[in-house]
């Protein structure tokens, strides 16, 4: 995913999660509204500044790749999905220092005066963009050559 296309998708207001989900939508086996509708919930840290939309997005797919297809699947596949969240997080540990929003981008969104001066400094550009990039390509190297759970 390019960062011009994410910026522009940053204009329509469709936050990180949601972009990220939409980009595997094909693969995981659900529509691109889906997983609009299924990242919407997530933006801005959740509304918080907390947990990096990237970092909710990308947990998003890999639950569905990874994670139970039925109830009686579910205890066999939870330690395949817990390992690949551990194998994620760390590789995007090694780009990023935090996977919170505010400590990432130096700002707590979540109060109007820092979104500000988010805005005015161009972190969404300069930060954001280029980690939902990354965060895709972390994804398509994790999933190159996996399959999902049964």
């Amino acid at each position: 995913m390019d960062t011009d296309t994410i910026l522009r998708n940053f204009g329509r207001r469709v936050v990180c999660t949601q972009q990220i989900c939409a980009r595997f939508a094909p693969r995981l086996g659900i529509s691109r509204a889906q997983a609009l509708g299924m990242g919407a919930a997530f933006g801005s840290g959740m509304g918080h500044a907390e947990t990096c939309g990237c970092v909710t997005g990308a947990l998003l797919v890999l639950g569905l790749q990874f994670g139970p297809q039925n109830e009686e699947a579910a205890a066999t596949a939870a330690g395949r999905l817990q390992e690949q969240v551990a194998v994620f997080e760390e590789r995007f540990l090694a780009k990023q220092h935090s996977l919170i929003c505010k400590e990432i981008l130096g700002a707590d969104i979540s109060r109007p005066e820092d979104m500000a001066v988010a805005m005015q400094k161009g972190l969404f550009a300069a930060v954001c963009a280029p980690m939902v990039a990354a965060t895709c390509e972390i994804l398509e190297e994790m999933l190159a050559t996996e399959t999902t759970q049964p």
